[in-house]
């Protein structure tokens, strides 16, 4: 009963902060719907964007299949909306009267709506909703970038207090009647949202400037500034929701415009549709990682389209899914169905009671938050691809130069015609570089960590345990481009993988010529899920500083330093951190910072308490600190070395300018320098202390001493060095033979 109770309690706390954070953003994009009927249906635009919020949050709440996601409207589909109204109005398409063409105009934005809801619900019902991840993210970066500056352009006029034109260009002939103060108020409001988050984190920043910048007008009008500034919103017709326009649907099938009407507004129907789609998907697919919960996709698109069957009747704008709603909705403890419900009983409750005060906001800083809304949904990686090639010095048609020249056709395309051309326009240019680009498997090889080891040497019972549990580590070769199509396919093989208990994945990366932003946004994805399932992605040959480095660096989290280890220069170094982990959670050893003793040596077990006391007589303790060399390549060789703590690289020369290679590491709980007691030939490689080190050390004469006093203690050592050189070469002769396959 606790349980219920509380779960209750999370869900209210939920649905209060996100209606809080719902209210600012839906009244914005109510305005931007309904901007081209002019200042006097601003009242009406307000009303239809809250009516998305409480109406269509709260059907595709109880009918969606992902629980804690809260729906509102989106600029995209807002701006949609907004063309259609223009588009009808502007070409006298209904040959009627002004007063009613209006009426009209708006009836057929709410059947295109309606229409809209039905295609998702047949998305859901037929499960072919999942096609559309199918469209790669330039050509949804393309188009935010060219809603974003939509929204700019049609909020400019109230931004400088300009009275509007019909076109951009008047705009430079009319600034002789800027307003100083509306601007300050707008860039006020722009700036307190933009930097919200270092003056508060307990208010929403669309509220606390949209608060401050109504203060600050209201501020300039009692000091006698009022001729200065542009108007306030005014009276807000808010009431409570009812569905009118089944009526006004049924007069337009009356008037015998309801077919011609739907078929017009088919376009902007299917662009609603899909832009809804992809957002309430992706936003669905979000939520389920952080709540690790199950999401079904074609429940979910069902609930988004009767949420806009619903809204549609009730006079309110499109609204999906979206997931800064739902991520205050869930920050603040809101988990199930409730969340939704009370999300939509708190927006109406908020709404009505406040009509009062929504009144004296002024329409500059409404147009400053509507301008942080549009900075905000630029592409950031889209900008990031654009200031990197800027910089290249090697300027090739790489994948990286094709993202941006359909990031930014995409966004030309929207800006000239509407966002529906720009779509389609944006797909086709992505199959035509998929068609190109698709000679061959992303995939090259999958290797299994029995089958390759690391450089890093091991005793006998780390073999061991790696022997047994080295199949949990898996290591794929990728060769090409990694890119919207194949990372799909990556994506869906990695899965298959953790059904098969694989709990650590390494992307050998050394083939992979070029990657685009959705190769790296799926890199980052399965990152961040194998991390909630306690499993790990490690991407290797990502070298410092490198073009792919670089590429990650700007479009990922990846290499921040708050993230978890996951990205080496070598798939050694990767495997080696990896076997590290399962040594350290199914073997016996000690952490590699404590000192173990002589006795725990394998070749020790054999000898009696009175050998081993001889034996520690023979050899001598020395310390090394990190980077220290214990010897180098040509050195005289007549010392072997037992490590009790930290590790060594073993390493060779490979020119003369001082560059190596690294061949194998060794730890603590193993030797080194073995050779020494077989023959006297110089040392064949470097070996540089890892970490602080400790070591015993045996000399070739002690040695040479030992065989002819102590027979049986040499006897023990020689076979313990014959049986780790075995052990070695065994794990060699399985490691060729995978890699030969």
């Amino acid at each position: 009963m606790q349980f219920k109770v509380d779960k209750l309690k999370g869900d209210f706390f939920g649905g209060l902060t996100g209606a809080i954070a719902s209210l600012p953003s839906s009244l914005a994009y109510g305005l931007v719907a309904f901007s081209p009927l002019g200042p006097d249906y601003i009242g009406f635009g307000l009303q239809a964007g809250i009516y998305s919020a409480i109406i269509a949050g709260l059907f595709a709440g109880l009918f969606g299949g992902t629980r804690g996601l809260i729906s509102g409207p989106k600029a995209p589909e807002t701006l949609i909306i907004a063309s259609t109204l223009a588009q009808l109005i502007a070409t006298g398409f209904y040959q009627v009267p002004a007063d009613e063409l209006v009426v009209l105009a708006i009836t057929a934005s709410f059947l295109m709506i309606a229409l809209a809801g039905v295609l998702q619900v047949i998305l859901g019902i037929f499960g072919i909703g999942r096609l559309i991840k199918f469209i790669p993210y330039p050509v949804i970066a393309g188009f935010m970038n060219g809603s974003a500056i939509l929204i700019m352009i049609s909020q400019i006029w109230n931004f400088l207090g300009v009275e509007k034109r019909d076109t951009l260009i008047d705009l430079f002939g009319s600034l002789s009647e800027l307003q100083p103060l509306t601007v300050l108020i707008a860039m006020t409001t722009l700036l307190v949202m933009h930097h919200s988050s270092k003056l508060t984190k307990r208010i929403p920043g669309s509220i606390l400037g949209l608060l401050i910048g109504t203060l600050l007008y209201q501020g300039l009008r009692f000091a006698g500034y009022s001729d200065r500034l542009s108007a306030s919103v005014g009276d807000i017709p808010l009431k409570v929701p009812t569905p009118e326009f089944l009526v006004a649907f049924i007069d337009l099938f009356q008037k015998g415009y309801f077919f011609d009407t739907l078929i017009r507004v088919l376009p902007g129907s299917i662009g609603i549709a899909i832009l809804g789609t992809i957002t309430s998907l992706l936003a669905s697919h979000v939520m389920g990682e952080l709540s690790n919960s199950s999401t079904n996709s074609n429940r979910e698109l069902i609930g988004q389209g009767i949420g806009k069957i619903s809204v549609a009747l009730f006079g309110g704008i499109a609204a999906t899914g979206t997931l800064s709603r739902s991520l205050a909705n869930y920050n603040a403890g809101g988990r199930g169905r409730m969340s939704a419900v009370f999300n939509s009983a708190i927006l109406l409750t908020i709404v009505l009671a406040l009509s009062p005060v929504m009144e004296l906001v002024p329409k500059a800083a409404i147009s400053g938050m509507l301008f942080a809304l549009a900075f905000k949904a630029f592409d950031k990686q889209g900008i990031a691809i654009l200031i990197n090639t800027i910089k290249s010095r090697d300027i090739r048609l790489t994948v990286h130069l094709t993202d941006l020249v359909i990031i930014l056709s995409v966004t030309l395309v929207t800006l000239l015609f509407d966002l529906v051309t720009a779509v389609g326009f944006g797909v086709v240019i992505s199959i035509v570089t998929f068609l190109v680009k698709t000679s061959g498997s992303i995939i090259r090889k999958i290797n299994n960590g029995q089958a390759i080891r690391s450089k890093k040497t091991r005793n006998e019972e780390m073999i061991e345990t790696l022997g047994k549990y080295g199949n949990q580590i898996c290591v794929i070769e990728l060769e090409g481009s990694l890119f919207f199509g194949s990372a799909d396919v990556l994506s869906a093989r990695i899965s298959e993988l953790i059904q098969q208990e694989i709990n650590y994945v390494i992307l050998d990366m050394k083939r992979v010529v070029d990657i685009d932003s959705t190769g790296s946004n799926i890199l980052e994805q399965l990152h961040n899920r194998l991390k909630k399932k306690k499993r790990a992605l490690a991407l290797s040959y990502v070298k410092n500083h490198s073009k792919l480095w670089h590429f990650l660096k700007e479009t990922t989290d990846l290499l921040d330093e708050e993230t978890d280890q996951c990205v080496f220069a070598e798939t050694d170094l990767a495997l080696e951190f990896f076997e590290d982990k399962l040594i350290e959670k199914y073997s016996a050893n000690r952490s590699a910072t404590e000192e173990i003793g002589m006795e725990t040596f394998p070749f020790m077990k054999d000898l009696t308490d009175k050998e081993k006391q001889i034996f520690t007589g023979f050899i001598r303790r020395r310390e090394f600190e990190k980077d220290d060399v214990v010897f180098k390549q040509g050195d005289k060789s007549n010392s072997l070395f037992f490590i009790t703590r930290g590790s060594v690289d073993i390493t060779i020369n490979i020119d003369d300018k001082g560059n190596k290679i690294r061949v194998s590491t060794i730890p603590s709980g193993t030797f080194f320098g073995e050779i020494a007691l077989l023959d006297n030939t110089p040392r064949s490689a470097n070996v540089e202390a890892c970490e602080p080190l400790i070591t015993y050390v045996l000399t070739r004469e002690d040695f040479e001493i030992l065989k002819e006093r102590h027979s049986n203690i040499s006897i023990a050592l020689l076979t313990n060095i014959s049986k780790l050189f075995a052990a070695r070469l065994r794990a060699a002769n399985q490691m060729i033979s995978e890699l030969e396959k």
